[in-house]
């Protein structure tokens, strides 16, 4: 048999395991087995890459139903807590290779698959035959997914940093992901990025998962991301968004107030100072240098950001300086969160080192 032939029997093989695995869970040891015979797929169509794919509709087929297939075992491996950290740290690498992002993990994308368009009714299908399109949708359900205490985040960014898994020479929480498709002026497709912690402000425990695995723990005084960041808890609070008797309480910033401001001071206690010339950088302020330093006053005094000008102002505590720089060295040993629990020293260090405490 040849390497081609045998490539399409997988195919055929994996494709029938989707259809008749298609719920939410499905068992441990059929997971295992399809993820093995995709990751041999793979190799198999990777050896003779030219051979299998030399014509443009090969080439889609082969891509389409790449994409499909580790969008399938991602979620099912999420759904029965799949432990193999070998696995998943593949399929998440796949996937960033596939996608060139990390959206599905950070912000639930669905499968990025058209639905199932043959130019045969499915009726008139043969049962083994393999679509150009697949039918099967993504199972990212936001109910479901709200009900379940591990969320997609913390179960995959474990098993990323238990394996070092780099994403472009970057670790899975320092990813862009894309935000949204935008149409260019000569028509084309352009893709708009963001860094997760972008999406703080809608799902603010996203940012406290990625300050504890050490998000902007190399971070300098005039990171841009940090400053954005801030920069949007000062324009909230300018509208009147934290005020209880102002806010509209259907908005999903309003519902996650406390939380947002919780994961505010986080940031301030990740981060080794700021520089307060990124704060409001890009808004057109009037007497800039007198009017920044008042606002920043106002926001600690009023307890909305009350670490803000400790961190904008000269020298740091040792304490925090000393907080920041353990947990950098942490961070460059892959030992963030986990690695704290084992330094022998009082639970309320611990506690301050997990930047629960000011």
């Amino acid at each position: 048999m040849t390497e081609q032939d045998q490539s399409r029997l997988l195919m055929r093989k994996l494709y029938l395991s989707t259809k008749t695995n298609s719920k939410l869970y499905i068992r441990p040891f059929d997971l295992r087995q399809i993820c093995r015979q995709y990751l041999l797929w793979r190799q198999l169509v990777k050896s003779n890459y030219k051979h299998f794919c030399n014509t443009k509709k090969e080439k889609a087929k082969i891509y389409e139903f790449d994409r499909y297939l580790v969008h399938y075992l991602l979620e099912r491996c999420f759904w029965v807590s799949y432990g193999d950290s070998d696995v998943v740290s593949d399929l998440l690498s796949v996937l960033y290779e596939i996608d060139g992002h990390l959206g599905k993990i950070f912000c639930g994308h669905a499968l990025p698959i058209r639905p199932f368009l043959s130019k045969k009714k499915e009726s008139e299908s043969k049962n083994d035959e393999i679509p150009t399109r697949y039918p099967l949708k993504s199972t990212w359900n936001m109910e479901l997914l709200q009900k379940q205490n591990e969320k997609p985040i913390d179960y995959f960014i474990k098993h990323a940093y238990k394996k070092k898994t780099l994403f472009g020479e970057m670790r899975f929480g320092e990813q862009w992901i894309l935000r949204c498709k935008m149409k260019t002026n000569t028509g084309a497709n352009e893709l708009l990025l963001h860094s997760p912690s972008s999406l703080f402000f809608t799902a603010p425990d996203i940012l406290s998962r990625l300050l504890e695995h050490g998000l902007f723990a190399n971070a300098d005084s005039r990171d841009e991301h940090v400053g954005r960041l801030l920069t949007g808890l000062i324009g909230i609070w300018a509208t009147g968004g934290f005020d209880a008797s102002t806010s509209d309480s259907s908005t999903p910033l309003s519902q996650n107030t406390a939380k947002v401001l919780d994961g505010a001071a986080m940031l301030l206690r990740a981060v080794k100072s700021v520089d307060i010339s990124v704060l409001l950088k890009f808004q057109r302020v009037r007497m800039r240098s007198v009017t920044v330093p008042n606002i920043v006053n106002t926001v600690s005094r009023l307890d909305i950001l009350p670490m803000l000008e400790t961190r904008c102002g000269g020298p740091q505590k040792l304490q925090h300086l000393c907080r920041w720089q353990i947990r950098k060295q942490l961070y460059d040993c892959w030992q963030l969160p986990g690695g704290i629990s084992f330094l022998p020293i009082p639970n309320t260090l611990q506690q301050y080192l997990h930047l629960r405490k000011d």
